[in-house]
């Protein structure tokens, strides 16, 4: 079992939310229960897959909600660049928050492969 605190992907994941909600108040009203609902739920899924996988008895269920966290990563990088493409935020805004996304995704994916090899 690992503690989640002690992660600093974790600790990134939280950062992204906080970007991800930051930058869905620029989008406009009408994307409430649209792309902001959906930017919103994906951003935080990934720290709560990294808190929840953490809490797992075994390296193999955790990696298991990595996987997840990393899908939900990828799907919120979708949703911001569809939000840049139909100029709800600007260029500038996505490419920051797409740069911050890849480096947590690089990272979920080493430590995925550290568990992985860990229990080889």
């Amino acid at each position: 079992m690992h503690n989640y605190h002690n992660l600093k992907i974790y600790h990134q994941a939280i950062d992204l939310a906080e970007k991800a909600y930051k930058l869905t108040i620029l989008l406009t009203r009408s994307e409430q229960f649209g792309l902001t609902s959906q930017i919103r739920r994906a951003s935080t899924g990934i720290a709560s897959n990294i808190a929840e996988g953490s809490s797992r008895n075994s390296d193999r269920d955790f990696f298991r909600f990595l996987d997840m966290a990393l899908g939900s990563s990828f799907e919120v990088a979708a949703q911001i660049e569809i939000s840049g493409r139909l100029k709800f935020l600007s260029q500038d805004e996505v490419l920051s928050f797409l740069e911050d996304c890849r480096t947590l995704q690089k990272q979920i994916g080493s430590l995925s492969k550290k568990l992985r090899s860990s229990n080889n």
